[in-house]
């Protein structure tokens, strides 16, 4: 489902804007499209259900779904409680979990003359919760008409069989009940199925089924809809501020977000296989439900009109927290998130407030594409340079108006390695040098300035910034952004053809292979560690260069005889630059004698260990 922004958009001047859900906007249930084991009693508050001894848990996370006698195909997957039973009538199920003990399965089960033994009644509660009792009895007017044998068998819905059945585990068997009302107590442990299964063949009603238990369920998980934004208009996002308390003194709760973003209402596609020659066809949603199971093929994420979704954003602590969303292709027309609940049954974290800041674009789109200055058009398309050096690049941004309304940007933000150093900028075609109106250059980014030269639909010239920086990973993504000093957010400028001259289409630069240490250096070479103020300790310096993924690195220092004497550092790092200090003592505390000391940094990767090796002196 997708929801049409329409309220809580803050005033309407302002150009960035705000979408919230929780205290201060929509309320959670109205924005879920599928949760599990999530507690929507406070409409303003989404956190796992937490339950108290005397809280039936079957009555709270109901609406429950009678499936007759047609067990779920799917038993695996998490979400909403159902119940089925085996039997050739199809009975319903529904009044035996409606929370109502005045409704009951009636005369189902008391026909004449049929042996009841047999009868098997399943209940999923769509998770695994927190019990240590099952209650199940008939209503009062039916009280002699009770089960008086039978069999119940409880899962934790954590483990299947191979066929992906649960692995039921008997809790209580009992041959001779006597007792109208049934009370199964067993030691606290998680829940999700339970099978109770008649072993009398006289008539029978049940009325209630109830499960209790006491805690927080330990896993819970929310998607939202899908969020559209501005009557249909595609939307650039800003910020993510996720407002959360943690229940319980502990800190093994937690709380993961995840986002994403997309073109269309579809993140997903599905096709139909034919049986005979195993072609496959897209089909909407809803044909792929009305297939036969052996036409059903595969269900695949679209990933060319979704994003997928980002690497987990982890709160585990009470408080407001904040995710840039500059990593997100746009302008797109929907947003949706999701939220991964875990905890302990004595610990849970809950979202009170999810805001999402968001603006029309700066254009309708703007692509960009990046090379080596004098090469334009690189062997294979595929701009490459020596990593750890110093290269010169040029960046085109091509923008695109359709739209009305659309204000334009003067400014640009490339993300580069260390402190890039601006050359140019050109615009026009062919380009022509412009005098930006001011740059700013900081860690890894390079932002230029031209509200003198507003590139708008009207004055929609190519833009070409040309500029200095040093890849160290052996692939680098020069990530851009369309800037307003006007106060709308930032527009990721994506990959593609934004220049007749140049034949990248691409945003990463390669680096040819070099050995992944560099510029190590020692300073000050003498160290004085008397506690002066002046020269007291050491930093030790280097770069990590052209490494696809992060690299355990090691720096200790060793006396002449080849004692280690300190380890200053252990662990992984990413590429680039690091700083260590040593503070001129040894691995217990205290301070080295005199003398000189070598300091050694390794770099282990898969092929081998790269070292590197300075002096430092020890004077008093």
């Amino acid at each position: 489902m997708i929801l049409l922004l329409a309220l809580f958009l803050g005033t309407s001047i302002a150009q960035v804007r705000t979408w919230t859900v929780g205290e201060g906007g929509m309320s959670w249930s109205s924005q879920s499209e599928v949760s599990v084991a999530v507690d929507f009693r406070d409409p303003w508050v989404v956190r796992p259900y937490g339950f108290s001894p005397g809280e039936n848990i079957v009555k709270a996370v109901g609406p429950w779904q009678d499936l007759y006698n047609h067990p779920p195909k799917d038993l695996r997957t998490e979400g909403g409680s159902r119940v089925w039973n085996r039997s050739s009538e199809g009975f319903p199920n529904a009044a035996v979990v409606d929370g109502d003990e005045a409704t009951s399965t009636g005369e189902s089960y008391k026909q004449f003359g049929v042996d009841q033994t047999g009868r098997t009644f399943f209940f999923d509660l769509g998770a695994s919760y927190p019990a240590n009792r099952i209650v199940f009895y008939p209503s009062p007017p039916g009280r002699e008409d009770y089960i008086r044998a039978f069999e119940v068998s409880i899962s934790d819905g954590r483990h299947f069989s191979p066929e992906g059945g649960p692995i039921y585990e008997v809790l209580r068997r009992v041959e001779v009940n006597r007792e109208p009302k049934v009370e199964l107590p067993f030691s606290p442990q998680l829940l999700r199925f339970v099978k109770l299964r008649v072993l009398s063949s006289n008539p029978f009603e049940i009325a209630e089924m109830e499960i209790y238990g006491e805690g927080f369920v330990p896993r819970a998980s929310y998607l939202s809809k899908l969020v559209e934004f501005e009557g249909g208009r595609p939307v650039v996002f800003g910020r993510l501020k996720v407002e959360a308390t943690s229940l319980g003194d502990g800190r093994e709760a937690y709380v993961e977000v995840r986002v994403r973003d997309g073109a269309d209402d579809t993140p997903l596609i599905y096709y139909r296989r034919d049986p005979e020659t195993q072609a496959q066809e897209e089909v909407s949603e809803e044909e792929y439900r009305n297939l036969e199971e052996w036409e059903r093929g595969p269900i695949r994420t679209d990933a060319v009109n979704w994003s997928p979704w980002s690497n987990p954003f982890r709160i585990d602590t009470t408080g407001a927290f904040e995710l840039p969303l500059d990593f997100l292709p746009g302008p797109r027309r929907y947003f949706q998130f999701r939220l991964q609940f875990e905890g302990t049954y004595w610990e849970a974290m809950q979202v009170y407030r999810l805001s999402l800041s968001y603006s029309l674009p700066l254009a309708d789109s703007a692509v960009g594409e990046v090379a080596l200055l004098g090469q334009p058009d690189p062997p294979g398309g595929v701009a490459n340079t020596p990593t750890g050096r110093e290269a010169t690049f040029t960046y085109d941004i091509q923008a695109e108006f359709r739209s009305e309304g659309l204000k334009g940007f003067d400014g640009v933000r490339i993300e580069a390695p260390g402190k890039p150093t601006f050359v140019e900028l050109w615009m026009g075609d062919p380009p022509s040098d412009v005098s930006p109106d001011s740059v700013k250059v900081g860690e890894w980014s390079l932002e230029v300035y031209f509200p003198s030269h507003r590139i708008t639909e009207d004055h929609n010239l190519p833009v070409r910034i040309v500029f200095q920086a040093t890849p160290l990973a052996y692939s680098t993504h020069f990530r851009g952004w369309l800037l307003d000093t006007g106060g709308n957010l930032p527009q990721p400028i994506l990959a593609g053809d934004a220049s007749r001259e140049v034949r990248t289409n691409s945003l990463w630069v390669f680096g040819s292979l070099e050995e992944p240490l560099s510029d190590l250096e020692v300073s000050p070479v003498v160290l004085t560690p008397d506690g002066d103020g002046t020269g007291d300790a050491t930093e030790v310096s280097y770069n990590i260069l052209q490494l696809v993924e992060r690299a355990r690195v090691e720096v200790e220092v060793y006396d002449i005889s080849g004692r280690r004497v300190r380890e200053v550092f252990s662990g992984a790092l990413d590429p680039g630059m690091h700083i260590h200090t040593w503070d001129g003592k040894d691995d217990v505390g205290n301070l080295v004698t005199p003398g000189m000391y070598i300091c050694i940094v390794s770099v282990h990767t898969q092929a081998e260990v790269f070292r590197r090796v300075r002096a430092v002196t020890v004077v008093y």
